[in-house]
């Protein structure tokens, strides 16, 4: 998870942590040393979830960065963001996002979205 958001990296891993505990979450916050921490990274995750509102660094320019090195190219990368602004779907669409997901203002809309989302990327029943 790219996200700048402690807060929501800590209400997402609690969602996971205690109904999906086989499953993990690592939090990358600084957005401007995401690409440097995926690469140190022997085995790339099963999938990735991207905050589009970061400073420094925001999530269309990793997106693009990302798309642009073959060792990504087949990563689920999923828009993960507050924004409901349909130009930022189209562009992240446009950049190769594999998916957009407007960020729950719930925890029990966050455990619908977790669970749909761990069945669709990771072929599990969630």
């Amino acid at each position: 998870m790219i996200d700048d958001d402690a807060d929501d990296y800590y209400l997402l891993s609690t969602v996971i942590k205690a109904n999906y505990p086989e499953h993990d979450v690592m939090p990358i916050y600084d957005s401007s040393q995401a690409l440097s921490q995926l690469e140190a990274l022997r085995t790339l995750p099963a999938f990735l979830l991207l905050d589009l509102n970061m400073p420094v660094k925001n999530g269309f320019e990793i997106l693009r960065e990302m798309r642009s090195l073959t060792r990504y190219e087949s990563l689920p990368i999923i828009i993960f963001t507050s924004s409901a602004n349909p130009k930022d779907l189209t562009r992240c669409r446009e950049l190769g996002a594999t998916d957009y997901i407007e960020k729950p203002t719930s925890y029990k809309e966050l455990h619908l979205v977790i669970e749909k989302t761990l069945r669709l990327w990771l072929n599990t029943s969630a």
